[in-house]
């Protein structure tokens, strides 16, 4: 199987790859030159960045921009078909990451993408469809499945334990307790950093283990 860089340094403006992974694998973090589209034709990915975490089931996709380290956890079997594209092309679409929804039309002509010569030629049927699915990108509904990620050294605390104990029912009171703070400090610090309430947030961390 050749290597994903190696593929990506074809000189095309976009490039269709196909590879799948076995249940429960971890794609270390890494990143690449070039902006993507992930899409799970099978199985459920778990997509982590410095800033936030998506879980991104069937019939969605996640916008990576180039340039930005991630991790990627399968759940169940997965099979990854990703579109990469010059990080110039869609300019509108690399602020940050987003899961979007993935339409029929749009679906099918990804599955069709990843079977196309990689080295396709300029102006040829092969191109077009390519560039079908970069109009298509535009006009994409975001979905919000993100869980954003701490930055306050108070709160990685807290989403820690969270994470290897998901079952924790303790409280933001007894929270303040345990990390020498308060549940009004908290409170706020969660609104300003998360954008959502501490059970809210608890809620994503729970969903996330259970698609695990």
């Amino acid at each position: 199987m050749e290597a994903i860089e190696t593929l990506l340094k074809i000189p095309r403006p976009i490039v269709a790859i196909a590879r799948d992974f076995p249940d429960g694998h971890t794609i270390a973090y890494h990143q690449h030159d070039r902006s993507q589209l992930l899409y799970a034709a099978v199985g459920v990915m778990t997509v982590t960045t410095g800033t936030g975490m998506w879980v991104v089931p069937p019939f969605r996709a996640i916008w990576i921009p180039a340039f930005t380290d991630h991790q990627i956890y399968c759940s169940g079997i997965l099979h990854m078909r990703t579109i990469y594209f010059n990080s110039e092309l869609l300019p509108e679409l690399d602020l940050k990451c987003n899961v979007v929804s993935i339409p029929p039309l749009l679906r099918e002509l990804i599955l069709f993408a990843v079977t196309l010569p990689k080295l396709y030629e300029f102006d040829s049927a092969e191109e077009r469809i390519l560039m079908v699915i970069q109009d298509q990108l535009k006009t994409l509904k975001i979905d919000p499945l993100d869980l954003r990620l701490p930055q306050d050294d108070r709160l990685q605390v807290i989403y820690q334990h969270l994470t290897e104990n998901p079952a924790n029912n303790r409280t933001l009171e007894a929270w303040g307790k345990k990390i020498g703070s308060t549940s009004r400090t908290l409170t706020r610090l969660f609104s300003k950093e998360i954008g959502m309430s501490f059970g809210q947030w608890r809620q994503q961390i729970n969903a996330r283990n259970i698609s695990h």
